[in-house]
């Protein structure tokens, strides 16, 4: 027995001595990753002078590339210019010191020009209210003119446009509110490429809600926003080429859901188009190889004078439409005859007999909560589709709503279980959504935290030891868990 006690003690220690090793690397690592940092600073701005700054501009003035400006809740009375790429400005949902404003931080033009100008590339904007600009024709809540931006989580009311954009590439417009701006809620006027309009609120603008204007706006994706009552079109697309309308609502608007003159090859796809006081989508002549299929059209008639394509062929289907009369006698699915747009020649081919709708949301994902790095653990869950089509399900396993696998597709209520390994010690959550065959998705799971407290130790003849003594490795547990 002493001997034992002996050969813990002997392992305790060089455990321990493992144990601080690694922290001093992980402490070094830390350093080296502070020190090509320092330069990078976190700016203050407050309105009532609780900051480093009273004002945003003065910050952005004073900022390097790298920096945070975080700003908190208040009225800024300023117009601002971005001129300094790579930094982050930051509304604070936050008093700072004195004072008792609440909410997110706003900026009020004064009437004149645009409120915010994105004129350096590389910036991330977020949090903040944007109000009060000019009523000309470039004027606007926020006016972009450079690349790779991301806007995020913004408010954009009672400007002339909610955001402007001009010339700009790869920039992100992400869940904005953009509501009840003068003329449209985004406007791209010219050379912008590849941008992605995606999870907004465009709602109640007096002209438009999006709108891709003039020369050789292309590859720009619109996905899942929200494109509703707003007093023009819900959609409005001129001498476009190849973008993307995927996902979206749009609906209730007082002229046409998508309204299209001299576009070409651009694709509507899984969009719910329903009640648009006039048309659903309108094409006029000159507009041609657009694809339009897997929409849900309801309450709309649609019009179309140029050459576009209505159907994805069999079996993909074109389709549903609310007002198609036609029976489905040999059980595929699709309509017997053709459905014919008005307008033209153009007919969808394959119409849907019912709505093409999302799977629904996947059960919380059942697992282990509790593991260790290096090992593989399996979890389950199941969604169901309405339309009886089979899933596939995509996993997400670091908690940030973005895809890490999808699965190959499963039957129709048939349970999906999937293995992943975790690299590094920390605390991660699990969520999962489906995609049915035309590819509408469902929502996030409820999510399903778990903890990956540490690896086991697995080499040579200290792993022998810890296998023939378990009781030392619940020693060494003890101590790691205890830090």
């Amino acid at each position: 027995m002493k001997k034992i006690f002996i050969l813990i003690g002997t392992l305790l220690l060089v455990s321990s001595t493992s144990i601080i090793h690694a922290l001093n690397i992980k402490q070094t690592s830390e350093s080296n990753f502070k020190t090509k940092i320092m330069f990078a600073e976190t700016l203050f701005v407050d309105n009532e002078g609780d900051g480093d700054y009273d004002s945003i501009q003065a910050a952005i003035n004073a900022a390097s590339s790298g920096d945070i400006i975080k700003v908190y809740s208040g009225k800024y009375n300023e117009k601002i210019n971005v001129h300094v790429e790579s930094i982050v400005l930051e509304g604070v949902n936050l008093e700072l010191g004195n004072g008792t404003d609440r909410g997110m931080p706003e900026i009020i033009g004064d009437g004149e020009g645009s409120v915010v100008g994105i004129a350096a590339d590389n910036i991330e904007f977020r949090g903040f209210t944007i109000y009060g600009s000019g009523g000309c024709i470039f004027d606007a809540g926020m006016n972009i003119s450079s690349d790779y931006n991301t806007i995020i989580n913004n408010i954009f009311t009672r400007n002339h446009h909610g955001i402007f954009m001009i010339d700009c590439n790869y920039n992100n417009i992400l869940s904005n509110t953009i509501f009840q701006n003068y003329w449209d809620g985004i406007h791209m006027l010219d050379f912008c490429h590849d941008n992605v309009i995606r999870g907004n609120n465009i709602n109640s603008n007096n002209v438009d809600g999006v709108k891709l204007f003039l020369n050789d706006n292309s590859d720009n994706t619109i996905i899942y926003n929200e494109i509703t009552s707003n007093r023009w079109n819900g959609v409005h697309i001129i001498y476009s080429v190849g973008n993307e309308i995927l996902k979206n609502n749009i609906s209730s608007n007082f002229w046409d859901g998508i309204h299209c003159g001299n576009a070409r090859d651009n694709v509507f796809r899984l969009n719910q188009i329903i009640s648009n006081f006039l048309n659903g989508l309108l094409f006029f002549d000159g507009c041609s190889g657009n694809q339009i299929y897997h929409n849900n059209i309801v309450n709309n008639i649609c019009f179309d004078e140029g050459d576009n394509i209505w159907d994805n062929g069999y079996p993909n289907g074109g389709n549903f439409w609310a007002d198609y009369t036609g029976n489905d006698t040999d059980g595929d699915g699709f309509g017997d005859i053709p459905y014919e747009v008005p307008g033209g020649e153009n007919k969808d081919s394959y119409p849907f007999i019912d709505p093409i709708l999302a799977p629904l949301k996947p059960t919380r994902p059942i697992g282990k909560v509790r593991g260790r790095v290096g090992e593989e653990y399996s979890y389950s869950t199941l969604a169901i589709d309405p339309n009886g089509d089979a899933v596939q399900y995509g996993w997400d396993w670091d908690g940030d709503k973005v895809v890490d696998e999808w699965t190959d597709f499963y039957e129709f209520a048939l349970h999906c279980t999937a293995y992943h390994t975790w690299s590094e010690e920390g605390a991660y959550i699990i969520y999962v959504k489906a995609m049915d065959p035309y590819g509408l998705d469902s929502e996030w799971s409820e999510p399903l935290p778990v903890n990956m407290p540490r690896n086991r130790i697995t080499s040579g003849l200290f792993y022998t030891l810890l296998e023939k003594f378990p009781v030392i490795q619940k020693l060494i547990d003890r101590i790691i868990i205890t830090r």
